[in-house]
């Protein structure tokens, strides 16, 4: 049994321990109020008072005993607050005169709100012992993982052209259901200004989701090797690639005779975190370039290491942050 399986244990256990206490106070609390209703004395109240607090809302009542003003506060179930100015009844304890409960839930002790966090922290334990678990195991099942042995040059058919796109399948199927709904707006509802905005942010969003993960690739050909990024482009001379290496966190490092490296990121981990696609995506991009510099026969080519501005997405992403502005305008303008 490994270590991370073991702490994944502790943690579930922890969490187990977290729940029964929820369910421990809770069902005490419950018979406790019940007792109080079932044996205390009924009292109209008035709610005069609320206070927000990060961690146990509360409202403050005021009655009358034995021709006595009295104050309370009341606790309910986490965040739960009555509304000022409202008349109640309350049920005070013939064991504790300071004790005031309502049938439905609400107490001086504030401990009535405790199950709540406890759940919530018992969830967040199991969660954080099971994810935690399946992330190291999976990280170290990929850290195993390694490049495939270098292509034979006898064994790979030869070509003139190759594309290495990069594989971001949470951002594809994004763009795939915008579009779904894209479809559905402009072809089966009723046309109207807000379907038009409607349709407009639909179209902002697929670009965005364009630019973030599906406009970059690699393209490898005889004289060169161009590395596409949102918003520029690198093209190196095939000669002076010299090696692929992985990088951290999906990133592929391309080395370059005379000038520096070149940092390519692959699949999703890139722009949506490390831990969506990150190791399978950068070893298939990694693998489908070694190969294609081998099946695509390298020339001499005297050009030097360029980078440059790629303005279609620059005018696109323009586009876009414009298509998400008008309706914030439209909105201002008719509220105006």
């Amino acid at each position: 049994m490994t270590w991370t399986f073991k702490r994944m244990l502790w943690g579930l256990a922890a969490a187990a321990l977290l729940g029964a206490a929820a369910y421990a106070v809770f069902a005490l609390g419950a018979q406790q109020r019940q007792r109080v209703v079932d044996q205390g004395l009924g009292l109209p109240a008035k709610v005069v008072a609320t206070h927000d607090s990060r961690w146990a809302d509360s409202s403050d009542v005021t009655y009358r005993v034995d021709g006595h003003a009295d104050r309370a506060r009341l606790y309910g179930r986490w965040d739960d607050k009555l509304e000022i100015g409202t008349t109640i009844t309350v049920y005070q304890d013939p064991r504790d005169r300071s004790r005031v409960v309502t049938a439905d839930g609400f107490a001086t002790d504030v401990s009535t709100m405790w199950p709540m966090p406890l759940s919530v922290f018992a969830g967040a334990l199991a969660l954080a012992a099971v994810t935690g678990w399946l992330s190291t195991a999976r990280r170290r099942r990929w850290d195993e993982v390694t490049l495939d042995p270098e292509p034979d040059p006898d064994l790979v058919p030869r070509r003139r052209r190759g594309v290495v796109r990069r594989v971001d399948v949470f951002t594809r199927a994004v763009f795939g259901v915008l579009a779904a709904v894209l479809v559905v707006i402009v072809w089966l509802a009723t046309w109207d200004e807000l379907l038009g905005l409607a349709a407009g942010v639909t179209g902002a969003c697929m670009a965005a989701m364009y630019l973030l993960g599906m406009a970059h690739k690699i393209v490898v050909t005889p004289s060169s090797l161009a590395v596409f990024q949102t918003f520029r482009v690198h093209r190196v001379p095939r000669h002076l690639v010299e090696a692929v290496h992985l990088g951290h966190d999906g990133v592929l490092e391309l080395s370059v005779r005379g000038a520096k490296v070149i940092h390519i990121p692959t699949g999703a981990a890139s722009t949506w975190g490390a831990y969506l696609n990150r190791r399978p995506a950068q070893l298939r991009a990694a693998n489908r370039l070694r190969r294609l510099l081998v099946a695509v026969p390298p020339v001499v080519d005297d050009q030097p290491v360029t980078t440059s501005a790629r303005y279609p997405m620059i005018g696109l992403a323009v586009l876009t942050a414009a298509a998400f502005g008008a309706p914030m305008a439209f909105i201002a303008a008719t509220a105006g």
